[in-house]
């Protein structure tokens, strides 16, 4: 072997050992050293081979068109290199052959006459040969950029072990790069997702079903007061979780396990201290087989509670107050309905103690006068017990409620009302209606304000046309809806974006409350109300509320 072919082999060994050294190097690269051992790659592979420069291009992520000179050596100097340069405009040919996933080696002066823009730009920056390979991701079809090597002083030939060795290279480099992209979008999304995190308050956790182990965020451990460095299992959660909430967060997580659906549960926390916070998680379970996990957010809703405790306290105030106004209207009709009793249990005890008086009294009849007496003092105190349940502050515990039962007894309260007394009241109940569960007298109270309203409004109506229609029905399976329809003479354009809310009203000498309160007292029981103009004239005032699915008994 002469000493030239000597010469090529250790040349060819010391490349191929540089090659090896360089591509184990890549393997446990972190990705914040990935640009600077790219450049030391590049001076090192164009000093062993003799080269004038190496380049490293990327497509922009912005703008597909556009490439970016990311990585250069180019110690001989030349035209300077624009650090972004449009690929479409200045390398069409080569792009095209890069996007095919084809090799481009070339000598400019040799380049096809399809290359001619392309070799307008290679003489302009003195290039005299060039070898460029298309980098992608993975060793995938996507293009993420280019890595180019070239003579600017002479021609030079690019051998196939060569390019075989350099194309080895630039999958390296494409791999470290996808890599890096991949660590820097991950690290932009932790960070957006903390900064969103934070800002909302919220702390993520992953529960790892199988080891009952769960990964916390530092905002979780705030909030459940966890130290910093305690490892958190299931078992652990549960030591801060208020023991009469076990069992609902505990159902739903189990119901999310089971069925795969998102989750959302409200519950207490309680510290060593005796302070309570209240928790709301939102969870989902990942993974299509066993183990699962179950990952989620939470957030500490306290201020949250205490406010929507705040309002129903102040809305309980204001229903208290309209229910006095209401009493305070209907005092001369209640007045009436407890004096109709009165008076006919006075007259039936004077009756008994006249019989009583005879010399052989009639004991059939004075039986009979007792049972009446006995049937009007009745009467007298459900009047009564009914104005207490008005006049009650104190909330009143949900119970399963008969719609029509509890419209006829508002009825019936309302009999004597001056305004009720000219009016036509039409009563089309579903005899089949279902139950729905409630608050009786807060329901009552939103029956009293419509029909009153209804009776307002065709107060000025004549006697012929003053009526209202009160009708049950069931519009869908699991609902049940009340309408009170008058015949009125309607509600203005303007009156029906403004008729539920506080303190409007079209009475002179009116409170503005009773929609307002009634709206709210519906949303409380999970139903809605609304108001429209009936086709045929008057007002139609109307609300549904849930059918009750649980146990009647």
């Amino acid at each position: 072997m002469n000493n030239s072919a000597e010469e090529q082999l250790k040349h060819r060994l010391m490349f191929e050992t540089l090659l090896s050294e360089i591509s184990a190097g890549f393997i446990n690269l972190s990705a914040e050293r990935i640009d600077d051992v790219i450049l030391d790659t590049q001076r090192r592979v164009c000093e062993q081979l003799g080269l004038d420069f190496s380049a490293l291009w990327q497509l922009s992520l912005e703008d597909p068109r556009l490439l970016c000179q990311t990585h250069v050596f180019r110690p001989s100097g030349g035209p300077f290199l624009p650090e972004l340069m449009e690929a479409e405009t200045h390398f069409p040919w080569v792009l095209a052959q890069l996007t095919a996933g084809n090799i481009v080696a070339i000598s400019t002066e040799a380049a096809p006459k399809e290359a001619a823009r392309d070799q307008e730009v290679w003489r302009h920056y003195g290039v005299k040969s060039s070898l460029t390979f298309p980098l992608s991701a993975g060793g995938g079809e996507l293009i993420i950029g280019a890595l180019s090597f070239g003579t600017m002083k002479k021609e030079r030939a690019w051998p196939k072990p060569l390019v075989k060795q350099l194309e080895l290279l630039a999958q390296v480099f494409a791999n470290a790069i996808a890599r890096k992209r991949t660590d820097h979008a991950l690290q932009e999304s932790e960070t957006r997702l903390k900064l969103a995190t934070d800002a909302a308050g919220a702390g993520l956790w992953i529960m790892n079903v199988d080891t009952d182990d769960v990964w916390v965020s530092e905002k979780i451990r705030d909030l459940f007061h966890f130290s910093p460095h305690e490892k958190v299992t299931y078992e652990r959660f549960f030591t801060a979780i208020h023991p009469d909430d076990h069992e609902a967060v505990q159902e739903a997580v189990q119901r999310a396990l089971e069925s795969g659906e998102n989750f959302v549960v409200e519950y207490r926390i309680l510290h060593t201290d005796g302070s309570i916070r209240w928790i709301v998680a939102h969870g989902k379970r990942y993974g299509d087989a066993e183990p699962f996990r179950l990952m989620g957010v939470s957030f500490d809703i306290t201020e949250r509670m205490n406010v929507e405790a705040e309002a129903r306290k102040q809305w309980e105030h204001l229903a208290h107050v309209t229910r006095m106004g209401i009493m305070g209207e209907l005092t001369a009709s209640l007045a009436h309905e407890i004096n109709q009793p009165l008076t006919a249990i006075q007259s039936n005890a004077e009756a008994a103690m006249r019989f009583m008086a005879a010399a052989e009294p009639d004991i059939n009849e004075v039986r009979q006068i007792l049972e009446d007496i006995s049937r009007d003092n009745t009467r007298a105190g459900s009047i009564i017990t009914k104005i207490r349940a008005l006049l009650k502050k104190e909330p009143i515990p949900f119970a399963v409620q008969d719609v029509n039962e509890l419209i006829a007894d508002v009825l019936s309260l309302l009999r004597a009302d001056s305004l009720l007394r000219e009016l036509v009241i039409i009563r089309d109940f579903s005899p089949e209606l279902p139950p729905v569960f409630g608050d009786r007298v807060q329901l009552q109270q939103v029956v009293i304000n419509l029909i009153l309203n209804g009776a307002a409004a065709v107060k000025q109506m004549p006697t012929d046309r003053r009526r209202l229609v009160i009708r049950t029905e069931i519009p869908k399976e699991s609902a049940v809806k009340v309408s009170i329809t008058d015949s009125g003479t309607g509600i203005g354009e303007q009156s029906t974006q403004t008729l539920f809310e506080p303190f409007y009203t079209t009475k002179p000498d009116g409170m503005g409350m009773g929609l307002a309160i009634s709206q709210t007292i519906i949303k409380e029981h999970g139903g809605t109300i609304r108001a429209s103009n009936h086709p045929e004239g008057g007002a139609v005032f109307a609300f549904t509320l849930p059918v009750h699915q649980g146990n009647l008994a």
